[in-house]
């Protein structure tokens, strides 16, 4: 997300070369090539968005062991700022204090894209869920996608789970998820 600085996963699902024109007000400036990437996020809908190559990355995968961790490194963290005991999106953080007993975590998030200015600093709740920042390799290098991220739910009540009833995400009389054509929707779900 490039307003808050969250991070989610996507398909490239094509590559496009972009010219960019050199600043007349400026000689030494020239003419420079750009790679734009159209991408399609997952869990979302089929819409495609386009990306700078300073806006995406490989997809984190390693899961960072606690001993692993310290201060000062940068690490991808799960956070909610608008309710900090719930999951929330993935954020790149620096950790900026650790305490073993029990196991605790504070980071900065970096919030933003090109800038990225400091959060103050947070508790993360999902201690055992930290991953490290992937880079950007060549893709002869790559190595398997790794371990699956969780990600917020789209239900806060049942946290998406399809075996328990809900009347806020499903059918507003019963809480069944079988039966899509009685699940209330506003106009702009609807479409």
């Amino acid at each position: 997300d490039l307003r808050m600085g969250a991070w989610f996963e996507a398909q490239v699902m094509k590559i496009v070369k972009q010219e960019t024109t050199p600043d007349t007000d400026n000689p030494s400036s020239s003419q420079q090539l750009n790679l734009c990437y159209h991408v399609k996020f997952d869990d979302y809908d089929d819409e495609v968005s386009e990306l700078l190559e300073r806006d995406i990355r490989p997809r984190a995968g390693y899961r960072m062991q606690w001993e692993q961790l310290s201060i000062g490194q940068n690490v991808m963290v799960n956070y909610n700022p608008d309710h900090p005991r719930q999951r929330g999106f993935w954020y790149d953080a620096t950790i900026t204090r650790k305490v073993d007993d029990p196991k605790k975590l504070y980071c900065k998030l970096m919030l933003g894209s090109v800038d990225q200015e400091a959060s103050e600093e947070c508790l993360i709740k999902f201690v055992d869920e930290i991953f490290r920042i992937e880079t950007k390799e060549c893709p002869d290098q790559q190595v398997d996608e790794g371990e699956t991220r969780m990600k917020k739910p789209d239900c806060d009540h049942c946290k998406d789970n399809p075996s328990r009833r809900c009347k806020h995400c499903a059918c507003s009389q019963c809480g069944g998820k079988n039966d899509p054509d009685k699940q209330i929707l506003c106009d702009e779900c609807d479409m």
